[in-house]
């Protein structure tokens, strides 16, 4: 405990330091004269006001007399947690999402692998939408704290993390508590948002899932079929245009963390527009993520809504980062998938954006340490497409388990840029970006065991793209882009042995018919 509130007080000087909005030092006087070797008592003197503040945060969701003044709670919640995971805790349970009884098993998990699935899935609690106010609170702790974070050493992150999550696990626990529910202590493989809403923690039942040789897969897949070209371009019968009433509420704010531009932009276009093939084993993979309700096909005059990027890795899972699918608290609106989407084909030549049609993921995975505590070093998730979806077998990339050895490899990333952003590739008067592929390679530079960073020129939208190396068998993913890294790198979400156990647990819940 006490080594916890000294990293915690070291990370609100760096909050003064960025003068955001922090909470007030968590030790008080009454903690200080029990004296800093007695452990015990500190968790004891701790969990007494933590408790209190679980119950309040019931209260105002019960109450939720009217916004404004459940907002001002909200707030005065998340100043007086003890860290940003309590923070964004308390802002989820007061705005509802343990609200009401634990829903049964949804039916597809069921169809998936059968009725062990009760066994797999815990259910965690329902989504909800903060409002402008809490979620820039939540993030302005989460980007001190963040800020902070990225001075420690991977050894001082793991002894942190690890006792950051033993003090959560005992804020779940007193929530289970208060809402009469069992608590499974089982570990976590990853959380997961199904198609109507609920979300689940999936449950490690398998304790040989991690091997000891490094895993990864192999590229695959072709072109739509006539039928499934058809299919794509009606958009799906798979979308959920229309959720159940309350069961899903996704957020379309902004994603983040800031890419940036290390000079002068060194990107490539991948258009139609200048001779690029895009429906081919080399760019297929790439997918640009976007709303549920998003119009891929808009008039002229207006891109496609980028949101973020994807890689398919295999039948039906696309790699891409834990922020791109949820943030500050909240599941973000990045269902929809368009493979190879061409604005600048669009802008240019009247062509169609997307001019292979659009799926939707079934669900969505991020890391359990992502979903509690959005810890850049744990930045990772994968969306799982339909096994009706019409690309099921369309191209994917390889990937590779990796935990070491990448340095000054060459790798490439090509994604989708924000449609505004400036790309000094594009065609366009205006050097907008317009919702198509841009990307480059270069060497990485550093690595750890988390990240690995280099100079390669990235924008905000092409967070989630797959960061790969090239061989004679094609293509083959070491991570997925995440953001910014120091004054001048950007970096990527390895995969390593965590990361790539998100994969195959999605993987092995969600088989695919053979193509």
């Amino acid at each position: 405990m006490k080594t916890m509130m000294g990293l915690w007080a070291t990370a609100l000087a760096t909050c003064a330091v960025l003068q955001a909005s922090c909470i007030d030092e968590p030790i008080d006087a009454e903690e200080r004269a029990l004296g800093d070797d007695d452990d015990d008592a500190l968790e004891v003197a701790a969990a007494q006001p933590r408790a209190a503040r679980l119950r309040e945060a019931l209260a105002i969701a019960a109450m939720r007399s009217s916004e404004a003044a459940t907002e001002a709670q909200i707030l005065d919640l998340i100043d007086e947690a003890d860290d940003y995971s309590e923070a964004a805790l308390l802002a989820r349970v007061a705005g509802g999402a343990f609200a009401g009884a634990v829903p049964p098993i949804p039916q597809e998990f069921i169809d998936e692998i059968g009725p062990g699935a009760a066994d797999v899935y815990v259910f965690e609690s329902w989504n909800v939408i903060h409002s402008e106010a809490v979620s820039e609170r939540l993030r302005l702790l989460r980007e001190a704290r963040d800020a902070w974070l990225e001075t420690l050493s991977d050894a001082d992150f793991a002894a942190y993390a690890s006792q950051a999550e033993t003090e959560h696990e005992g804020r779940r626990r007193d929530l289970a508590l208060e809402l009469g529910r069992a608590f499974d202590a089982r570990p976590d493989i990853a959380v997961v948002e199904a198609s109507d809403g609920s979300i689940w923690r999936r449950k490690q039942v398998i304790a040989t899932l991690t091997n000891a040789a490094p895993r990864g897969g192999e590229p695959g897949g072709g072109p739509l079929s006539q039928e499934d070209l058809e299919l794509a371009q009606l958009g799906e019968p798979d979308i959920l245009l229309s959720p159940p009433p309350g069961a899903v509420k996704l957020s379309a704010k902004p994603l983040g963390p800031v890419r940036q531009i290390n000079g002068s932009d060194q990107r490539d276009l991948r258009s139609a527009f200048n001779g690029h093939t895009l429906a081919s084993s080399v760019w297929g993979p790439q997918m640009l993520l976007t709303g549920v309700n998003a119009d891929v096909d808009p008039p002229n005059g207006v891109p496609i809504d980028v949101r973020c990027s994807g890689t398919k890795i295999s039948e039906r899972i696309v790699a891409s980062v834990g922020h791109c699918l949820f943030r500050d608290g909240a599941w973000n609106d990045t269902r929809r998938l368009v493979p190879i989407a061409d604005g600048i084909a669009d802008s240019q030549l009247g062509t169609d954006p997307s001019p292979e049609g659009t799926t939707t993921s079934q669900n969505r995975h991020v890391r359990s340490t992502w979903f509690d505590h959005e810890w850049a070093n744990h930045d990772f998730g994968v969306l799982v497409l339909f096994d009706t979806s019409a690309f099921r077998c369309w191209w994917w990339h390889g990937w590779q388990e990796n935990t070491s050895g990448l340095t000054q490899d060459n790798v490439f990333i090509y994604g989708y840029p924000g449609e505004g952003q400036p790309c000094a590739a594009s065609p366009r008067g205006d050097g907008a970006c317009w919702g198509s592929l841009y990307g480059a390679g270069g060497s990485v530079q550093t690595e750890g065991a988390y990240r690995f960073h280099y100079y390669i020129d990235t924008q905000p939208g092409q967070s989630g793209a797959g960061v790969y190396k090239t061989s004679a068998s094609g293509r083959s993913l070491v991570g997925s882009h995440r953001g910014e890294y120091g004054c001048c790198m950007n970096d990527a979400s390895r995969f390593n042995g965590n990361n790539t156990d998100v994969i195959q647990g999605a993987q092995a819940d969600n088989p695919a018919t053979p193509c």
